[in-house]
C-alpha cells in the first residue's frame, strides 16, 4: 500500500473514530431513561415519543426526585394542584400515588401534554400551558398582541415561558437525530 493510501485511510479512520465519540457523547447527554415508561404513555396517549424525552429533560434532567421554585415535582415537574386535578380527570385514586414515582410522573406528565395538545392543537401552544399554565394561554391567545388569530401564538410575553418552549423543540430535534 502507498503511503498516499495510508495516510488517506488513517484520516478517514480517525474521523470516523471522532464521529463515533460524539455520538456516544450526546447519547450520554440525552439519554432514554424510562424508555418503557416513556413508549407505553406516549403511545397511550399520543403524543410523540421524542418530545416526552425533550420535556423530560429540559423539566428535571432525568432526576425523578427534582422539585422546583414552583413546587413541582418529579421527572416532569408536576404541581400538585395539577397532578389533583389530572388524577380526577382520569378518575383515580391519589392516596393511592406518588408524584415522585417515576412511572406514575411521567403518565401524568404525558397526559397533562396531552391535554393541552388536544385543546391547543399544535406543539407550540401545549408546550406554552405545559409551562406557564392553561390560563396564561388563553389570555395570550385573546390579545392581539400576541395572536392575531386567537388560535396560534406569534409572540409569547413570558421571557421563561418562550425559552422554554425553544428549549424543548430544539432537544426534540436532538433526540429525533439521535433515535
Amino acid at each position: 500500500m502507498n503511503k498516499k493510501l495510508k495516510i488517506c485511510l488513517s484520516g478517514i479512520l480517525i474521523f470516523l473514530t471522532v464521529i463515533l465519540s460524539v455520538l456516544q457523547i450526546l447519547h450520554y447527554l440525552y439519554p432514554q431513561k424510562y424508555n418503557d415508561f416513556v413508549t407505553k404513555y406516549s403511545a397511550e396517549y399520543g403524543i410523540d415519543k421524542s418530545l416526552c424525552y425533550a420535556i423530560i429533560k429540559c423539566e428535571s434532567n432525568f432526576k425523578s426526585d427534582a422539585v422546583s421554585n414552583a413546587n413541582a415535582k418529579g421527572l416532569m415537574q408536576i404541581t400538585d394542584e395539577t397532578f389533583s386535578w389530572a388524577v380526577l380527570k382520569l378518575n383515580e385514586n391519589e392516596k393511592e400515588l406518588n408524584i415522585y414515582n417515576p412511572e406514575t410522573n411521567i403518565k401524568y406528565g404525558i397526559y397533562i401534554y396531552s391535554l393541552f395538545y388536544s385543546e391547543f392543537e399544535n406543539d407550540k401552544n401545549a408546550l406554552c400551558a405545559y409551562n406557564a399554565g392553561r390560563g396564561n394561554l388563553l389570555k395570550w391567545l385573546s390579545d392581539k398582541r400576541y395572536s392575531d388569530d386567537g388560535i396560534l401564538l406569534s409572540d409569547i410575553p413570558f421571557f421563561q415561558t418562550k425559552e422554554y418552549v425553544k428549549k424543548v423543540l430544539f432537544t426534540q430535534k436532538i433526540y429525533n437525530f439521535l433515535y
